[in-house]
């Protein structure tokens, strides 16, 4: 850990392929990054850790590297290009997380980055294709609201701002409000957990195309 600001410059993190590799199949690298970064929910803990990085000179370089390669880890144990895998090794290593994450009073934060890090899967709404049912599995087996919520927060995300003519309303939230009820429709007996995900993500959507429709008309009046 006392070199791991040497995978970042600056402001800017060089993706370290192996590193992350190393972190998809060793879950105590993983969350040994993770807990070097985020405090223990532990009153008592909290503050002894809070201790330890005032008396480490080289703390904010710590936290600045292990935040961003947090933030950028995309490699989903057992994932390899568009497929899934081995299904009991992605089980085996979002538990044995956890279980860290328990032993180590990091449960909510674990849980979030776990969320986040299910949610980068490469889905494609092109062809209306979801995520593999391992990862549905995972959300359903886990019922972790905070798992849920991170994974409903980074599909948002991930889509990003969109650019748009100022008179063309709500086309584009409407095609991804299309997209999610059709994920909603695939899981809504399956995986009835994340089926809700989708059907909050298509109300979404919708909200925000009746809002850009009310937008344009409003410029077209001008």
């Amino acid at each position: 850990m006392k070199f791991i600001y040497i995978f970042t410059e600056g402001s800017y993190i060089s993706e370290p392929k192996n590193l992350f590799k190393l972190m998809s199949q060793k879950l105590d690298e993983y969350f040994g990054i993770l807990s070097q970064i985020y405090l223990p929910d532990d009153g008592e803990l909290r503050d002894a850790e809070v201790q330890k990085v005032k008396d480490n000179p080289n703390y904010q370089q710590i936290l600045k590297a292990g935040w961003e390669i947090i933030n950028s880890f995309n490699l989903i144990s057992t994932l390899k290009k568009d497929e899934v895998y081995h299904s009991d090794i992605l089980k085996k290593w979002i538990n044995g997380v956890r279980e860290l994450a328990k032993d180590n009073h990091r449960v909510k934060i674990t849980d979030d980055c776990i969320g986040k890090l299910l949610a980068k899967y490469p889905i494609n709404m092109k062809e209306a294709k979801g995520f593999p049912t391992e990862i549905y599995d995972m959300i359903e087996e886990t019922d972790s609201v905070q798992i849920k919520n991170a994974f409903e927060v980074q599909i948002s995300n991930n889509l990003g701002f969109t650019s748009r003519g100022a008179f063309s309303g709500g086309n584009i939230e409407r095609a991804r409000a299309k997209y999610f009820e059709t994920l909603f429709e695939e899981t809504k007996i399956t995986h009835p957990n994340v089926a809700l995900i989708f059907k909050r993500l298509t109300n979404e959507f919708l909200s925000q195309a009746k809002r850009e429709d009310e937008d344009a008309l409003l410029r077209s009046l001008e």
